[in-house]
């Protein structure tokens, strides 16, 4: 088999077969595969190399259930259960990672404080995220259905850190019921040439 067709394998399970799980045995996901994942995407673009995503994993059960507990009711018990469960936030302070890579004293000072870089280049990291879990054998459950305004009170409350997505991730899903896959919009009801 050659190179393109292995590609081909990969991605049809990462963006075609791969369905969102929350319900999964309770397997570890280990802390090397989550790093895996991560040095998969870290390369991947946003806006001025700015890489503002940070990502809490949270392992204790105290502070799972306290997650939890922040959670839409639909989304409170795929978070006591998986495997692992992540909250994704975005640094404000992310241009103190920026010196740290070693963008220029002129930009970071430029960007210093800019909450739209920090979001929307989080928003970016995540999908990627999202992806590079995919691409190590993991399935994933984003979910938004929470008080973030509570996660950041009681996880984030004296850093710079803002809350905006919980993913939980595990590489063996329990069997369920699997729904009709609805469908996807086309290309032409997405395309418009100017």
């Amino acid at each position: 088999m050659d190179k393109s067709t292995d590609l081909s394998d990969v991605l049809q399970k990462i963006f075609v077969t791969a369905r969102t799980q929350r319900s999964f045995n309770r397997k570890t996901v280990s802390m090397d595969r989550l790093h895996q994942a991560y040095d998969l995407i870290k390369w991947a673009p946003t806006a001025y190399n700015s890489s503002p995503l940070r990502i809490a994993v949270v392992t204790s059960s105290d502070k799972r259930e306290t997650l939890a507990s922040h959670m839409s009711p639909v989304n409170q018990q795929w978070v006591r259960e998986a495997p692992v469960a992540l909250i994704l936030c975005a640094d404000d302070e992310f241009t103190t990672g920026m010196k740290q890579m070693g963008s220029p004293e002129h930009l970071t000072t430029m960007l210093h404080g800019n909450g739209e870089i920090a979001a929307s280049g989080a928003l970016m990291q995540a999908a990627y995220l999202l992806i590079g879990l995919r691409a190590v054998g993991l399935d994933v459950g984003p979910m938004t259905g929470a008080d973030f305004n509570a996660i950041d009170r009681d996880f984030f409350q004296d850093t710079s850190w803002r809350p905006f997505m919980v993913v939980v991730a595990g590489d063996e899903p329990t069997p369920q019921s699997e729904r009709p896959r609805l469908n996807r919009l086309d290309t032409e009801d997405v395309f418009s040439v100017l």
